[in-house]
């Protein structure tokens, strides 16, 4: 019989200091094998608790992982008003994942919840979506380009989604951004970010719409970003168009070195699948990395990373 209460109490006391962080309420309190449970994920959302099992074994523990998270959060000062599950197997005959969350302590959060992150206020959905609109895991690659922003008077943010990171530049320093995202409903999720910061949100900074049809039109427009994020997922379709992080990535790094012509450029490669010398591989030689890093610390991980992120100055 697995000693789970142990076993949730060390991952729980390793992350002590998130507890009380300066500008940030949300954080992973348990990264599956990482912390000692293949499959189980627990990430703290202000006062409420989102676990999520990603196979079916998860399912037999899920009791006493509640329980012994609403001891232990209220032993490190933080008791909970309520806890969410969302169950991320694959459902026989069911097309897609079952992403919606359950009610299984307490009570559910009101439907603008929004956290701090990064200095950020941001709305923050533990009910719908597969995903909540926070990537925690970015914490330290946000906290690493304050120094750069000053600098930059535009920046391009592709695969923008929830529009963390327009928000995050434009609090410290950068002076106007251009959102593109295939997906209005993300769109209507960034200037929901934009208005909670104190942000005047300009509809044409926000472009539905392929990344790469984009990038063409401001090439041929000629136009120059100090600062260019890219964020991609690994997979996706929309609109008739599909992008493939292997297939695209190398691609695209061409065209931002047309963009970014003496500025700076974010890229991302979010699969344990490519080794940090295959991520770097994709961008052109003449680009010098400025920093390289992974995942946040409370996404600790048992093997390799699976967050390759660096900031490179394009000449």
């Amino acid at each position: 019989m697995m000693e789970l209460r142990p076993i949730l109490k060390a991952a729980f006391r390793r992350r002590h200091d998130f507890f009380s962080m300066a500008g940030d309420s949300c954080f992973r309190l348990f990264n599956s094998s990482a912390d000692g449970i293949e499959g189980l994920t627990l990430d703290l959302y202000g006062e409420y608790l989102l676990g999520q099992s990603f196979h079916d074994e998860i399912t037999k523990i899920e009791s006493d992982v509640v329980w012994a998270s609403l001891e232990l959060c209220a032993e490190m000062g933080k008791p909970l008003r309520g806890v969410l599950w969302k169950d991320r197997m694959k459902k026989r005959g069911v097309p897609g994942e079952q992403v919606k969350s359950r009610l299984v302590h307490g009570r559910l959060p009101e439907e603008d919840l929004t956290v701090m992150h990064n200095g950020m206020v941001l709305a923050c959905d533990l009910i719908e979506s597969q995903n909540t609109g926070i990537f925690m895991d970015m914490r330290e690659v946000r906290n690493a380009l304050v120094p750069y922003y000053p600098a930059c008077t535009s920046m391009l943010n592709l695969f923008s989604y929830t529009g963390a990171f327009a928000v995050h530049a434009l609090l410290n320093g950068v002076k106007n951004c251009i959102n593109v995202d295939s997906a209005n409903s993300a769109h209507n999720r960034a200037k929901q970010n934009y208005r909670h910061n104190g942000l005047i949100p300009d509809d044409r900074d926000f472009i539905a719409g392929d990344a790469e049809t984009w990038m063409k039109i401001f090439i041929k427009k000629k136009r120059i970003f100090s600062l260019i994020v890219y964020d991609p997922p690994t997979f996706s379709r929309a609109k008739g168009s599909h992008f493939s992080v292997r297939r695209d990535f190398r691609r695209h790094c061409a065209m931002m070195n047309e963009l970014a012509r003496g500025g700076l450029v974010l890229t991302a490669m979010n699969t344990v699948s490519a080794t940090k010398e295959e991520y770097f591989s994709f961008h052109p030689e003449s680009w010098k990395r400025l920093f390289y890093m992974n995942e946040a610390p409370d996404f600790r991980f048992s093997k390799d990373p699976y967050l390759k992120v660096a900031l490179w100055k394009i000449s």
